[in-house]
């Protein structure tokens, strides 16, 4: 938690997109939910500079935030 990473836009989803936090292709995704703060539009491809905001072990997820 609290590392910035820079990642591309993987999937798009109705409330946020998927950034892929690991260089490989099958690391790891965290999303990015439309209600953060300054969220722009970002489409599959885009590249992101976010911050791991929350990791959820137990239902394997991680939440991101915009790196300022």
């Amino acid at each position: 938690m609290g590392r910035t990473v820079t990642g591309p836009v993987t999937k798009a989803v109705p409330f946020g997109v998927f950034v892929r936090v690991e260089d490989d292709e099958h690391g790891f995704e965290g999303l990015l939910h439309n209600s953060e703060p300054g969220e722009r539009t970002a489409e599959i491809g885009d590249v992101l500079t976010v911050k791991i905001a929350q990791v959820d072990v137990t239902r394997r997820r991680i939440g991101l935030t915009l790196a300022r």
